[in-house]
């Protein structure tokens, strides 16, 4: 199966009723399935909070209800989804922190001539350059931050964008950056800082459009 095959999977499943769904296609070497079980057909529901809300060995884009492989306690992801209620992931929009909870050494954002780099520097603290950064259980709202979405344009690469606005400062954060994803920032309508290029290893730059078939 090509990547452009996985894809339109990706898209059928999709159409079968679950279109506000977010679906993840595998590299071409396999390295998710085979990290999280090397089942044929499994499939995972992840909850807002990033854990394993159920999963199957088994699942079909066509009813979700697909009970094989011995699963007879397998419940359907419709009785799931409606126990579960409002299933509308927490952003930074929500949390700003939040990119930075995963922060490993190394990650770095350019914007022009500065470099900001990010790494650990103990529990519950994140390095920002200079900076250290204790980060703080957040105080999340009830009900989920509805924030702008953009599109940044970074060479061929358009990276998708949550505007959060304060005050007069507005910054973009893209969940595709490392650190704590800032992209663009605007101040009184003038552009104070915008991303040129980022990397979750030293050198090695994220901001590559991916090509899931190289030539050897």
């Amino acid at each position: 199966m090509t990547y452009k095959d996985r894809l339109k999977v990706a898209k059928d499943l999709k159409k079968e009723g679950k279109e506000d769904w977010t679906v993840l296609v595998d590299a071409m070497d396999d390295r998710t399935q085979k990290a999280w079980g090397n089942l044929p057909n499994m499939g995972y529901l992840i909850n807002p909070h990033g854990r394993i809300a159920q999963k199957w060995s088994w699942v079909s884009s066509s009813t979700g209800k697909a009970r094989k492989n011995g699963d007879e306690d397998t419940r359907d992801v419709y009785t799931l989804l409606k126990e579960a209620g409002d299933l509308t992931p927490y952003s930074v929009a929500d949390d700003p922190q939040l990119p930075l909870y995963d922060t490993r050494d190394g990650e770095w954002i350019k914007y022009g001539d500065e470099t900001v780099t990010f790494t650990p520097a103990g529990e519950n603290k994140v390095k920002r350059g200079a900076e250290t950064i204790e980060l703080k259980a957040p105080e999340l709202p009830d009900k989920r931050a509805k924030p702008k979405t953009e599109t940044l344009k970074v060479g061929e690469l358009k990276l998708p964008c949550i505007v959060v606005v304060q005050d007069s400062v507005e910054t973009w954060y893209s969940s595709w950056l490392p650190g704590d994803g800032v992209a663009k920032v605007v101040q009184d309508g003038k552009v104070v800082r915008e991303v040129t290029d980022a990397g979750f290893e030293k050198g090695k730059s994220c901001l590559v459009e991916y090509d899931p078939e190289p030539k050897k």
